[in-house]
């Protein structure tokens, strides 16, 4: 379990790495001890820093987030079981996905949500009232291990590289 110590230690060390970074990613399970005020603090050094935050969290941290106010996250992603599970909503049609990531970003869990779709694609609201299906290309999967991390590392690199939501 983190203490206060290690909290703040993490904290300032993420604040002396991030230089001149423009993204910031949270990506897995949170330490016992963590929750939603690291997250938020996280965001407030990000800021400062001219930096964006992604969080790819899940089970309790993300049921959380999901129904916190003005936590400051920049792109809050989740797949289709992490999001039904934290809003206690069966998500079946892609205006569900919709309406739930519109919920998030309405409550100010986060400026935009991108919600994965299983293997259908995934699905990104952002603030300013857009909604994008992008769907999952055609290939053989082997092993669905890694899938989130890596769409999440290909999506903030495209970002990074100015790329648009729809590219």
């Amino acid at each position: 379990p983190w203490t206060q110590m290690i909290e703040a230690h993490f904290l300032a060390k993420v604040g002396e790495m991030l230089g001149n970074a423009r993204y910031c990613i949270l990506s897995g399970s949170m330490p016992p001890g963590t929750g939603v005020d690291t997250i938020r603090r996280l965001a407030t050094i990000c800021h400062n820093a001219n930096c964006l935050l992604v969080v790819d969290t899940s089970g309790p941290t993300l049921m959380s987030l999901v129904q916190e106010e003005s936590v400051g996250i920049d792109i809050l992603r989740a797949n289709r079981d992490e999001a039904q599970y934290s809003t206690h909503t069966a998500l079946q049609e892609p205006k569900d996905f919709a309406d739930a990531a519109a919920r998030m970003i309405d409550r100010g869990a986060a400026k935009n949500v991108v919600l994965g779709v299983g293997g259908k694609g995934n699905l990104v609201v952002t603030s300013d009232g857009k909604s994008l299906f992008v769907p999952a290309p055609k290939i053989e999967v082997i092993s669905r291990v890694g899938a989130g991390d890596s769409f999440v590392g290909s999506m903030v690199l495209a970002l990074a590289q100015g790329k648009s939501w729809e590219e």
